[in-house]
């Protein structure tokens, strides 16, 4: 009669009980793998999300009054930049988890700037309120200090949006809407390019691929874009639409942002291109608005949601993963009047960053940190087949000094073994 593969797992103990692989050893592991197979063949929780831990990143205290905060972006390391607005000016932060916010020193002549974007290697790009009529310019930071990155002849104003680890800016400049793309010390205007009388550029990744709208104007006929080295490949209209407007783009190629869906009303709803083709992601249920602002390399999406005038469902931030748009309220122990709003930023660990309303008036950025359950070993908030051979590539005892522990060792004994199989095989799906 043969054996199941838990009715096996005192063999797989092994005589010494330390859970190391010995003896009739590929017996033994042909059951296990028998065992993921069967797993992955079960029905596993549709869209399964990850919880999330929620950190609020507080303005400081100008004389008693809070400052507003805002969270546009985070990179690889969990760095958070944005903007406070109080004690006299609207300041650039950055927020390491510590105590305390990083405040960016403004240099003479600049009363405000807010950031839309930091790379991994600590670059920022946005904008900055030039004083004596200088109106707004598009800024780089680069560890150092803001740069400005001027204005062609003939502008008045610019802003800086997208920004990739080279040093690529880009943003749109002039009193009608001109996309640009700062390289190498250069404003160079896409718009000859683009073809349109009006565009925006709103995201750039590392490998020069600048994403945004061209059209007449964004609310009318605008289509969704990829400008690469001078060629444009137009990605329409969202699928039954009207219009689309790209946001951001990951280094795959995949872009997201909106799309009017209604020629007579305001009515938009979130998008994303896979490189072949764009999908219309909806908006969330109770909402009429969405729109994507970010996506990161592993497909997951972050945004915002909003209702109409009379709707009681003002706002919130969602996350859109493994075929599912999830409300963050949702997924995280918020205390009591804490409600996420928008989600501007996700990085390749699922961390996200945007605003939230925190009490009566108060507006915060955030930070929300996945939680994976037990056996995730891989990050995507499932316990699924590329885990269970990453269980099985450690199977025994853990390599070098333990404690700490390995990834794999989910019970903490120091030995990857059956009590951690059965563990990821508890929290499958």
């Amino acid at each position: 009669m043969p054996y199941s593969c838990l009715e096996l797992g005192g063999e797989l103990l092994g005589a010494d009980g330390a859970g190391s692989y010995h003896g009739a050893g590929m017996k033994r592991l042909t059951c296990l793998t028998m065992c993921a197979v069967a797993a992955a063949g079960l029905a596993t929780r549709a869209g399964a999300q990850c919880q999330y831990g929620l950190s609020i990143v507080a303005g400081p205290d100008c004389g008693g009054l809070g400052s507003p905060t805002r969270g546009a972006s985070i990179n690889e390391a969990g760095l958070v930049a944005g903007d406070y607005v109080g004690c006299g000016a609207q300041e650039t932060f950055l927020w390491d988890g510590g105590p305390d916010l990083i405040t960016l020193q403004r240099p003479p002549g600049v009363e405000c700037a807010r950031p839309w974007e930091i790379t991994d290697t600590g670059l920022i790009a946005g904008t900055i309120c030039v004083t004596s009529g200088g109106g707004e310019r598009a800024f780089l930071h680069d560890g150092i200090g803001f740069i400005d990155l001027g204005l062609p002849p003939g502008a008045i104003q610019s802003a800086g949006r997208g920004l990739n680890d080279r040093g690529d800016v880009v943003g749109k400049w002039g009193t009608g809407v001109h996309a640009f793309l700062y390289r190498d010390g250069v404003m160079i205007d896409l718009m000859p390019d683009l073809g349109h009388p009006s565009g925006e550029a709103l995201d750039v990744n590392d490998a020069g691929q600048v994403v945004g709208w061209m059209g007449t104007s964004v609310g009318t006929d605008a289509h969704a874009y990829i400008w690469q080295d001078g060629v444009v490949t137009d990605l329409s209209v969202i699928p039954g639409g009207f219009t689309a407007a790209a946001n951001a783009i990951n280094n795959v190629g995949h872009v997201v942002g909106s799309g009017k869906v209604n020629d007579k009303s305001i009515i938009k709803e979130a998008f994303l291109w896979d490189g072949g083709q764009m999908f219309n992601l909806g908006t969330l249920p109770g909402f009429e608005l969405g729109s994507a602002f970010d996506i990161n390399e592993l497909g997951q999406i972050v945004g915002r949601a909003w209702g109409m005038p009379g709707n009681p469902n003002i706002e919130s931030a969602f996350i859109w993963q493994n075929g599912v748009m999830t409300d963050l309220n949702d997924l995280i122990p918020a205390p009591a009047g804490v409600h996420v709003t928008v989600a501007t930023a996700i990085n390749n660990q699922g961390q996200i960053t945007g605003q939230a309303d925190f009490g009566v008036g108060d507006v915060v950025a955030f930070l929300l940190t996945p939680i994976p359950p037990p056996g995730d070993l891989d990050g995507d908030c499932t316990v699924g087949i590329v885990d269970f051979l990453a269980l099985l590539a450690l199977w025994g005892p853990c390599p070098g000094a333990c404690p700490p522990s390995c990834a794999a060792d989910l019970d903490g004994d120091c030995d990857v073994g059956i009590v951690d199989f059965l563990t990821l095989l508890a929290n499958w799906g």
